[in-house]
This record gives structure tokens, sequence and C-alpha cells, in this order.
């Protein structure tokens, strides 16, 4: 039986909002894993994971919504493997306990065969203050 040498990476990526003073209200993080077998790649594992400031060290409540993972695809080539990911979040007292704020993060993860991989991350914010409102992205 004949079986093809292969390497494993691993690479992920976080998203976080945070207040105008910097403190972080809600995150996510996607991650991917994938064999290279040198001039291809193929699936090993992926994992989305979401958390919210319940409360936040100035006192507000944020909440995960819910996340969506979708199917990771693969190139004709087998040669970049892609997967994404979304969060989503609210909060009611950010300013005025009678008003909603919401963010939802999207990221997208590209492997390729050579144990690089590059990213996407967007979000979209909408509510009140929605404006002020920052967007901080780490990586490994």
């Amino acid at each position: 039986m004949f079986t093809m040498a292969s390497t494993s990476y691993t690479g992920w990526v976080k998203a976080i909002t945070d207040d105008p003073v910097g403190v972080d209200l809600c995150s996510t993080k996607l991650t991917l894993s994938w064999y290279d077998y040198g001039s291809t790649i193929g699936y090993k594992s992926r994992d989305l994971s979401t958390w919210a400031a319940n409360p936040s060290s100035l006192g507000t409540h944020w909440y995960v919504i819910g996340s969506t993972l979708d199917n990771y695809s693969l190139n004709s080539s087998k040669t970049q493997l892609t997967q994404k990911g979304y969060g989503y979040y609210r909060n009611y007292d950010f300013l005025d306990d009678d008003e909603e704020t919401r963010v939802t993060h999207i990221i997208s993860i590209t492997a390729k065969n050579d144990g690089t991989y590059s990213y996407v991350v967007d979000w979209e914010r909408w509510g009140e203050s929605w404006i002020t409102l920052d967007l901080d992205i780490e990586t490994n």
C-alpha cells in the first residue's frame, strides 16, 4: 500500500470589535487546518468560535446571536482551500437601553499548497452609535 507523505498546517484569523476607548466587545475566530501534499492540498479540520463581553469592563452587555460556518471549497486544481465563517452580535445598553447595536464579522481564509494562507475580514455594524465601533484583526 502506498501512503502519500503530507505536512499539515493551521491558520487562524480573529476579528475583534471594540469601543472608542479600546475595550473588546465581541470577537469571532476562524481556524482552518489543511494537509499539504506538495503540489495539492486537502482539508483537515476547521473551527469557528465566538465571544461577547457580558459584561464588558465598562458595564455594557453584548450577546452572541449566532454563527455560521460555511462548507469549505477546494479549487479544481486542488491548490487552494477556502473556508468562510460569520459571527453575529447585539447589544442593548451601549448608550441608550432602548436602542440596539448589531455587529456581524465575516472572515474568509484561503489556504495554499505552499503552507501559507491569505485572508479577508469584513464586518457590518448598525444601530446606535455604530460609527464609534472599531475593528481589530489578529492572525497567527
